[in-house]
This record gives structure tokens, sequence and C-alpha cells, in this order.
């Protein structure tokens, strides 16, 4: 994750006199045995807003489970 942060923060858009540079937030969640689809996307996506929360331009790793708030 931190090498595809460090390349797209790399990157930049450049025409005429305009300089455009990118930041990245991701949720990463790795796919528990046995867990459905839309469980993981689930833990993917709170680890998502929880980068783009506390300071945005990182990564948050995902909780191998859901509580039980998160799930519903």
């Amino acid at each position: 994750a931190e090498q595809c942060m460090q390349r797209i923060r790399a990157e930049a858009y450049v025409k005429d006199d305009m300089k455009i540079t990118f930041t990245l937030s991701m949720g990463i969640a790795e796919l528990v045995a046995g867990e459905d689809a839309e469980t993981w996307i689930k833990r993917a996506d709170k680890a998502l807003y929880h980068s783009k929360t506390s300071g945005r331009n990182k990564y948050t790793l995902a909780e191998p489970t859901l509580s039980k708030n998160d799930a519903a």
C-alpha cells in the first residue's frame, strides 16, 4: 500500500502553467475465511472512511471483523 501511495503522490499533471498533484485515501481489507463479499466490502469501506476522516492522504487497514453496529 505504501508503494502505491508513493507512486500516486509522485505523479503530477502539468498543462501550461497549471500543475495538479494527487493524494489518495485507501481502506484495505483482507478477505477472511468464510466471509461474504458484502461484509468484506463493508470492512474496506469503513477503513476508507476512517482514512478520509482522520487526515486523508493515507491508508487504513480494516479490522478483521465488523462490530454488530457496523454489520447492519
